[in-house]
């Protein structure tokens, strides 16, 4: 397979009956007492890394296992991903933006449950060790379950991860636009797994309304 369609060709049926089973609710920020949780079940976090955890490099500032290639790419259901995170103020003045700009948007995801919502991603391990870094990074956002494929196994059974997702409007503005140098750091990331997979990001992520894709908005 080589391209986002023929993959959700393949694996759309059994996406369908996997968000109907899910039983699991979102996590709220700040995810109180997850870490003991994780210990408990002795079992990591899955989560989806849709945005800059795509990029091993900046990946690894957070989560230390990180492989060099990065984490294993996958397509996920049941979200859209959205550039509609307000970058933190602390972010835009170590870039040096300009705070009143438009251009001031990471991204989020919108978590639908429905198979037509598809992002692609890689699947991150985190260890409970991690959690608190991860808390740090990510602020504002809870966790959403969404079902995952192996970018390049879509044979394979589904599996369940977690999804950023933003909610509070003192975060979320759907009248911003891409921060520039962040989506370089994601699309770098998505560079590094290959042209379809840099390409399928492109193509399911969108722009703040989502009329417009990011692939659209930048061309």
């Amino acid at each position: 397979m080589t391209n986002l369609d023929e993959r959700v060709a393949a694996t759309a049926g059994a996406a369908q009956e996997a968000l109907h089973a899910l039983p699991l609710a979102m996590i709220e920020y700040p995810w109180t007492e997850l870490e003991a949780r994780l210990v408990a079940s002795g079992q990591p976090l899955r989560l989806l890394g849709f945005g800059s955890l795509l990029n091993p490099e900046s990946a690894r500032r957070t989560i230390r296992d990180t492989p060099p290639e990065g984490h294993p790419p996958v397509l996920a259901y049941g979200a859209r991903r959205v550039f509609n995170y307000r970058m933190p103020p602390e972010v835009i003045a170590r870039y040096g933006a300009d705070p009143q700009s438009r251009e001031l948007a990471a991204l989020n995801t919108r978590c639908t449950g429905r198979v037509e919502d598809v992002l692609t991603g890689r699947l991150v391990t985190v260890s409970p060790v991690d959690i608190g870094a991860l808390r740090d990074r990510e602020i504002g956002y809870g966790l959403h379950p969404v079902v995952c494929f192996p970018w390049d196994a879509a044979a394979d059974r589904p599996l369940i991860a977690y999804a950023l997702c933003a909610v509070d409007s003192a975060i979320v503005d759907n009248d911003l636009l891409p921060f520039p140098p962040y989506v370089e750091v994601c699309r770098a990331g998505a560079r590094l797994v290959d042209d379809a997979f840099e390409h399928a990001f492109l193509e399911t992520s969108w722009l703040g309304g989502e009329r417009l894709t990011l692939h659209a908005y930048l061309a």
